[in-house]
């Protein structure tokens, strides 16, 4: 990149743009100044030379916890519509599954999920292994 070119851009956004944002300062260049750069390259530029401030960075979309030290701690239920039988039927599917060990502690197939559905799976899984802590 030659100097001249760095030095016109700079100067532009000091002397005149320096209230707008990268990317109307950008298009600003492209429209009026036929300056042709990437809106990577003019963000780095003004960046490095102190012109705007770095974008914060981004935390960790969905952060990974723990998995709970023993089984029944916590229970997941999870329901899912789709046609699981390739026609035109739908159904959906529950499934109550542990938390510490990914077991499958039931699973079922009913034609719509509902609270009765729910506590139906709830009430097999309470029977077949005891009380749980959370869901």
């Amino acid at each position: 990149m030659p100097l001249a070119q760095v030095e016109q851009v700079l100067g532009l956004y000091r002397e005149k743009y320096f209230d707008l944002n990268v990317r109307h300062f950008h298009e600003k260049l492209r429209e009026e100044h036929q300056v042709e750069l990437s809106y990577t390259w003019v963000k780095l530029a003004l960046q490095g030379a102190g012109l705007v401030q770095r974008g914060r960075k981004r935390g960790v979309h969905r952060k990974r916890r723990p998995r709970r030290a023993l089984p029944g701690m916590l229970l997941h239920i999870d329901g899912s519509r789709h046609r699981w039988f390739q026609d035109e039927r739908w159904y959906d599917r529950i499934v109550i599954l542990d938390d510490a060990s990914s077991e499958i502690y039931y699973a079922q197939l009913v034609e719509e999920e509902s609270t009765v559905t729910v506590m139906a799976g709830l009430q097999e899984v309470i029977q077949e292994k005891g009380v749980f802590c959370a869901l």
